[in-house]
């Protein structure tokens, strides 16, 4: 009977399991445990989503209103262009007139002159002092005449 108020190394290890079975059991998540914690994630997801969506409809209206600042700039600008076009064109075209005029009158004035004109000689600028008539001459020749002062 000693025997028996000894533990085998058996039932030692049959204890040994069972209080690690008792302690995996407890540390296991119950079905309310896990419910709870899939509510809380989808909690969280729907927090997160959410914040997603109100900064997908903020990004939407800056969208919205960049294309409608745009779409105002551009039809400015395109009227301004056309307006600009506009008066270009008809400052060319009384450009292109008064060149016409004055190639006519050009031409009138030589009809009217006779065929051309009787050569002159070669071409002086006006504001050329006639040849011979060098200033630095006329000095010299002031001085040797004695009329010429200090």
């Amino acid at each position: 009977m000693a025997h028996s108020s000894q533990t085998s190394p058996a039932t030692s290890t049959l204890a040994q399991i069972s209080e690690d079975i008792a302690k995996i059991t407890a540390s296991m998540l119950t079905r309310k445990d896990k419910v709870d914690m899939v509510a809380e994630l989808r909690a969280v997801i729907r927090e997160e989503i959410t914040a997603v969506r109100r900064d997908l409809t903020a990004l939407e209206q800056r969208i919205n209103d960049l294309e409608v600042d745009h779409l105002q700039n551009a039809q400015y600008w395109r009227q301004a262009s056309e307006l600009a076009t506009g008066r270009q064109g008809n400052i060319l075209l009384d450009i292109r007139r008064q060149v016409e005029d004055l190639d006519n009158r050009g031409r009138r004035k030589n009809i009217r002159g006779g065929r051309g004109r009787p050569p002159r000689g070669p071409y002086r600028p006006v504001h050329a002092p006639p040849r011979g008539h060098s200033p630095l001459r006329f000095r010299h020749r002031e001085r040797a005449t004695g009329l010429a002062g200090p």
